[in-house]
């Protein structure tokens, strides 16, 4: 009885220590996953504004790999976007919350590269 009390306590102490370290994971692939379904058909894979929808504007998106792009108030700039629309782009149904994820991860994907380059 013994052992089996200290095997249910080791097994609860690790899924916990895992779901502590998933926890920042699972934010990231969140932003991750919510791009994808709701940016990626327009601004590409990888944010060069070359999705296969794209092709269908007369303004091509913008290219987040573009060091001028991430101007001081681009966060604010891509959640007022997201959440009502810009030119030829429709607002997206996201919660505040969601909203900041997405922009999380688009300045962790494509902030950081671009700015990066010389």
């Amino acid at each position: 009885m013994y052992r089996m009390g200290s095997n249910v306590a080791v097994s609860a102490w690790l899924i916990l220590a895992l779901m502590g370290l998933a926890g920042p994971a699972l934010a990231k692939d969140q932003g991750k996953a919510l791009y994808d379904r709701s940016c990626k058909v327009c601004h590409g894979a990888d944010g060069r504004g070359d999705g296969p929808a794209a092709k269908a504007f007369r303004t091509p998106p913008p290219n987040f790999l573009d060091g001028t792009f991430w101007k001081p108030e681009a966060d604010q700039a891509i959640a007022q976007s997201i959440e009502k629309g810009k030119g030829s782009m429709p607002a997206i149904r996201l919660s505040p919350e969601q909203i900041a994820k997405v922009v999380e991860y688009m300045n962790r994907a494509f902030k950081t590269p671009a700015l990066a380059q010389p």
